[in-house]
Formats: C-alpha cells, structure tokens, sequence
C-alpha cells in the first residue's frame, strides 16, 4: 500500500465511524464549516475518482470486459451513450420542426382530409407559445418520433468507455 491508499484507506476508515447526528449537531457556524470542509473533500474526490477511471480504462485489456481483482471485486468495463445538440441552434431548429409537425398533425380534418389554415396557424402558435413555458422535456426525442423526427438528426453522439466496481460479498476474497 503507498501513501495515497494509505490516505484514502484512512479517510475511508473514520468517515464509517461517524453518525450522521454526530456530523449535523453543532452551531451554525461549525456545520458552515463542516460543509465547507465536506464539499473541498467531496471535489477533490470527485476528481481522483474520474482519473483513476480513466487510468484503469486505459490499463483494462481491449476485449476484456470484467476482471476479478483479489479482495476487492469485479472491475466491469462500461460503455455510455452520451450527446449533446449539434450546434447552438440544434436545439431551436428541433423545436421549430416539432411545432410545425404538431402543427400540420393538427390542421388535418380528420373526416374530409382537408387542411385547415386557421387550425394550423392556432397550433403552431399554441405550441410555440408553450415552448417558451416550459423547458425541453427530456423525452422530447421520443415524442418528436410520433411526428417522423428523429431527434438524433438534432444530436451529436460519443461513446464513452468506463469502468465500475463490484465489490465482492463481504467475507468473500476472491
């Protein structure tokens, strides 16, 4: 074990000996203080932990995708979707399609077929109007499709490759 496991061994060894009253009583000032202190070791953590996921990516051989470790757990190689719009106007351009196919949906007679200008006019205005309400909903690639969009001609997609740990059973050192 080098210093570093050392530390965080430690670290980890007295955060378990701590209830949550023992933390939280106190005056203002001392959890003030406490919290400050919490969140610099949080930060900090947060930026040791994304390294030593990307090291271990990086040592993990290329098809391998668990590998036991001995008194730990299994190290399992994950991958994520993740995207992002494509450019800064992605976002207003899906937006617009959407209420122009919510738009056209809802001019359509659905007896006759005939196309009503007004209806149309009224919808997309609704429906504009709403947008400047209520923020993007998160599923609102999967209700574009109802409409024949496909919200990945508005994104750009990265696979990134990570790793998790499965810690063993307590008691089992594999």
């Amino acid at each position: 074990m080098d210093g570093m496991d050392s530390v965080l061994d430690g670290v980890a060894n007295l955060l378990d000996v701590y209830e949550l009253d023992e933390v939280t009583s106190g005056d203002f000032d001392e959890i003030t203080a406490r919290l400050f202190l919490a969140q610099r070791l949080l930060d900090k953590m947060g930026q040791l932990v994304g390294a030593l996921r990307l090291q271990l990516v990086d040592l993990m051989p290329g098809n391998a995708q668990e590998i036991p470790v001995m008194g730990i757990g299994i190290v399992r190689r994950t991958r994520s979707k993740r995207s992002t719009w494509r450019d800064q106007q992605a976002s207003t351009a899906m937006r617009n399609d959407i209420a122009v196919a919510v738009a056209r949906a809802v001019s359509v007679d659905q007896f006759t077929g005939d196309i009503s200008d007004e209806r149309r006019n009224a919808a997309y205005a609704a429906v504009k109007n709403v947008w400047d309400i209520i923020p993007a909903p998160s599923g609102m690639k999967q209700g574009a499709s109802s409409y024949g969009l496909d919200g990945e001609d508005y994104r750009a997609t990265t696979w990134v490759d990570g790793v998790e740990i499965m810690p063993f059973p307590e008691g089992v050192q594999q």
